[in-house]
Formats: structure tokens, sequence, C-alpha cells
């Protein structure tokens, strides 16, 4: 794990399963650091050890991956894009995790915009399968897609988000 354990991962936007990754990652020894969240889930956040940042720019800093939580195409442009985005001074070799419910073709055409125009080259998506049988004792499982460069980059991520992850072969969004 060396490196790996002192590594600094960012959220960006946390929901009820975004706040059970960073608490994986937390107890995999990652720094967890995360922007916009309801007041209670910030709280919990907080109370896990994640530290709170007030500004965008603020929750990239110093990372190896950042977690993007994305609900519909229209925040695209603004945690990507816009003034303050997460592209301002993000370092080219950071993780971009999009855990998102966007339809395949948005995040492909990200993924391209951010290929051509920004370089960044480790771009996947994030699924979360919560299995309700009794056997699995609520853990969850990861399914991810994306490049096989980008996948192979963050399969320790993912691994340390959960123990079971499955790779989807094929584009961005397959999962």
């Amino acid at each position: 794990l060396g490196m790996m354990a002192a590594s600094v991962v960012g959220f960006v936007g946390l929901d009820e399963v975004s706040l059970e990754l960073a608490a994986s990652l937390m107890r995999s020894g990652h720094a967890i650091q995360a922007f916009q969240a309801p007041l209670h889930l910030m709280t919990d956040f907080c109370r896990l050890g994640g530290k709170e940042c007030t500004t965008l720019n603020e929750a990239t800093q110093g990372v190896c991956a950042l977690v993007i939580l994305i609900s519909d195409v229209d925040q695209i442009h603004n945690i990507f894009f816009g003034s303050g985005g997460v592209l301002t001074g993000l370092s080219r070799d950071v993780i971009i995790i999009l855990h998102t419910t966007l339809l395949p073709v948005h995040t492909q055409e990200l993924e391209k915009s951010l290929r051509e125009n920004y370089h960044m080259e480790i771009i996947v998506d994030l699924y979360i399968v919560k299995p309700m049988f009794e056997v699995s004792k609520g853990e969850i499982v990861v399914v991810s897609s994306g490049q096989l460069e980008s996948i192979s980059r963050a399969k320790p991520i993912l691994s340390a988000i959960s123990e079971r992850v499955f790779i989807c072969d094929g584009d961005i969004g397959s999962a």
C-alpha cells in the first residue's frame, strides 16, 4: 500500500452512499476532504474524520483522486468548467471518479472533453450496488468502467472503497 495509505481523496457532493464510500476510504487510511453536502451529512462526515471544504478548489487541493457526484447534466458545466471549477489547478494525473446516474452518452461526452481539451487521462465511472440478501451484511459492491489504463490506475482507490469491485469492459458508462 505504501504511498496510497497517506493519500488524499476529494469528494464533490455527498449523499448517503458517498458518505459510505468516504468512510470506507478513511478506514483504508486515506485522508478525505469534501465540498457540497447537506448539513446533516457533512456533520456525519466530519464526525468520521473527514475535512469539510468551503470551495470546490479547496476540495481538489493535493488529491490523488476526486470522486464527483453528478445527478444531472446541468451540474457538469458548473462543477468542471465554471469559474472556480474542479479543473482549476487540478493535476492531470488525478484519478477522476464519476459517481453518477447520468446516461452513458453524457459521461462519454464529458470524458472526451476532459481528455481532448484538458489532457485529463484517468477517468472512470462508479456505480454502487447494495445487495439485499442476508449474506452481504450490507456491504457495498462497486461496479466501474472506463478505459483500461484508467481502470488500472483507479483500481487501488476502488478496492479501498469495497472488497467487491466489478469492472465492466468497454468505454466509460458501460457499467
